[in-house]
């Protein structure tokens, strides 16, 4: 057994993306309020509608003898529950807010960040920080010298700190846990998005007016990232263009996944900042409202083999909704291997209004 005198840095968690459990502060359906819709799908009444499962094959069934009409009432109150936790789960189309009369947060402290869906049989296969907990209470900690900083992991950190204050508390946590501890500084656990939010977080207190670098001398005593995407993430492109089922591809069609991976605004601060050498120029950047593409050169080939001669002049247009964005006209150039290219250089701005 550890011996209570032993010294411990206290330390502080801050959970990845899809890290911390959420629960229904507010909705609609009342019969919700309070539970964890992220990511115990069962208590919501979400048992069964899967791929393979006897209500999926038995819609394929439709027209025939077979067909079950009692499995297709069952499918379709399920399928409405479906939809009403996508309801809850994505935000709205400026990534930032939630849907009409819905209020999701985060479950604080350790039972945020141990299971996403807790139970005897659910634990091995949702645990997150369970593990690493279980070993550090095994070795001394308590809740005074172990806890979790949970967040709202859909948003940006702009927005965490402007709906929910979570870097100003977080600053707040860490002082009363050093005050706790005997004026011992944190060390802060990230892991994933939380490497990202940690960093951010050392950068917010640094510039605070109660901070700067003196307080995270005294209060921090390491940044420890593991699995940090220090440099973006691939996924989060992926998310953006095709969706994301985080994970519950079982339960998600593409259509859902899609809605649920393009409303989240801390997907495109997880995107790449920086590509690899010799890795294909195709970056999507979203900062602050801000989508930036760089495309790659465009095989045009096809398009100019039944011409007797190259275009001299060509241009650029972008079409954006209603909008058209044209470049300028702009000569071909040919290289040596008598390879015939076009160039548009400079930036489209597009509207204010659009809605990416």
């Amino acid at each position: 057994m550890p011996s209570d005198n032993a010294f411990r840095y206290p330390v502080l968690i801050i959970p990845g993306f899809m890290s911390s459990g959420m629960e229904i502060k507010e909705s609609d359906t009342k019969s919700w309020v309070g539970k964890r819709v992220w990511i115990n799908l069962n208590s919501l009444g979400f048992q069964s509608l899967h791929r393979g499962s006897a209500l999926d094959i038995n819609e394929s069934l439709r027209g025939e003898s077979s067909f079950s009409e009692e499995k297709h009432r069952e499918y379709e109150r399920q399928f409405k529950c479906k939809s009403k936790w996508l309801h809850h789960m994505s935000l709205s189309n400026d990534m930032l807010t939630e849907r009409p009369n819905v209020k999701v947060r985060p479950i604080s402290g350790l039972n945020g960040v141990d299971y996403l869906t807790p139970g005897a049989l659910t634990n091995h296969l949702s645990y997150v920080f369970g593990p690493v907990i279980r070993a550090l209470q095994e070795a001394g900690y308590t809740d005074n010298d172990l806890q979790a900083a949970t967040y709202d992991w859909r948003l940006p950190p702009s927005e965490l700190e402007k709906r929910d204050q979570y870097f100003t508390n977080t600053m707040r946590q860490v002082e009363e846990m050093r005050k706790r501890n005997n004026n011992t500084p944190i060390v802060l656990l990230c892991h994933s998005l939380g490497c990202k939010t940690g960093h951010y977080f050392l950068n917010f207190a640094k510039d605070h007016p109660e901070g700067g670098e003196n307080w995270i001398k005294k209060h921090i005593h390491a940044y420890m990232p593991v699995g940090a995407p220090h440099l973006g993430a691939p996924k989060a492109v992926r998310a953006t263009i095709d969706g994301d089922k985080m994970g519950l591809d079982a339960f998600l069609n593409d259509e859902e996944g899609l809605i649920l991976g393009r409303s989240l605004g801390s997907g495109p601060w997880l995107a790449p900042r920086e590509l690899p050498r010799k890795a294909p120029p195709v970056v999507f950047i979203r900062k602050e409202g801000v989508l930036e593409i760089t495309v790659p050169p465009i095989d045009c080939s096809d398009l100019l083999r039944e011409r007797k001669d190259s275009p001299p002049k060509l241009r650029l247009a972008i079409i954006f909704g209603k909008d058209v964005l044209t470049s300028d006209f702009t000569s071909a150039k040919v290289s040596r291997g008598k390879f015939i290219s076009y160039e548009f250089p400079g930036t489209f701005q597009f509207p204010t209004t659009a809605d990416i």
